[in-house]
């Protein structure tokens, strides 16, 4: 069976596709695995791989300057978002965050977002805001994930 599309909303669509797996280990990176070529190798996702699906779902062809597109995928809520750079974060004048939640199970603790650096790995949002709410430093920021979750429109 191939993928699944349920309109859920306007611009948003719930995509399923049977058999693919998403390996996350909390606090730490990961790699999402896709499934491989002929060869049955596993080939890792990479953050185009998130921008080109969301640029399909909205019918587009070309990097539009803004873009907000959510959907759903083998457990887990996906969200790719386009805006102007944030000159903390990059010198790029556009960017393109990937970021995914997995999506809640009755009876269990959530967790939390996490967002995709330009190599494909997965990083907590714990690991991506420099101070916490209150104002106080962050003893867990990681200043070069920060910088490679913000990625270039064109990477």
């Amino acid at each position: 069976r191939g993928p699944r599309v349920n309109d859920i909303g306007k611009s948003n669509k719930t995509i399923t596709v049977p058999g693919k797996k998403i390996q996350s280990v909390k606090g730490k990176p990961s790699k999402v695995k896709a499934p491989g070529k002929a060869s049955g190798g596993n080939v890792p996702k990479l953050p185009k791989n998130y921008l080109d699906e969301a640029l399909k779902q909205q019918g587009l062809d070309k990097v539009p300057k803004n873009l907000k597109q959510k959907w759903t995928q083998d457990s887990f809520n996906y969200e790719v978002r386009i805006h102007p750079g944030n000159s903390a974060h990059t010198d790029a004048e556009s960017i393109y965050r990937v970021s995914r939640k997995a999506t809640p199970v009755a009876g269990k603790q959530g967790s939390g977002m996490e967002y995709m650096d330009v190599d494909g790995n997965w990083w907590p949002e714990s690991k991506l805001k420099e101070f916490h709410k209150g104002g106080n430093p962050n003893p867990n920021f990681n200043h070069k994930a920060a910088k490679d979750t913000h990625i270039p429109v064109g990477k």
